[in-house]
């Protein structure tokens, strides 16, 4: 703990990806990410970054997915409705 975050950018993705014969990777956000703050706070931050996944999947095609970032731990807060567009 306390040693910051892995350097990470796309195109050390797909680099890394693509050396290692790997065609997909699915993408997902460390915790305690979606368990910072009140319930509006966490949903708009679960809301940015799953657009922000989408993005990355609509514009490099079969290289990136992801799982779901959920405001949790509140199960209302949690009940999102996904874009129709992350349904392949």
């Amino acid at each position: 703990m306390g040693q910051g975050h892995a350097k990470w950018s796309v195109q050390m993705s797909l680099d890394d990806l693509d050396k290692s014969g790997i065609q997909t990777s699915l993408l997902s956000l460390i915790q305690p990410a979606m368990t910072v703050g009140d319930d509006a706070q966490r949903r708009k931050m679960a809301r940015e970054a799953n657009e922000h996944a989408a993005k990355l999947a609509s514009t490099h095609k079969g290289r990136f997915g992801s799982f779901a970032s959920l405001p949790l731990p509140t199960l209302k807060a949690a009940s999102l409705k996904l874009p129709m567009h992350w349904i392949p």
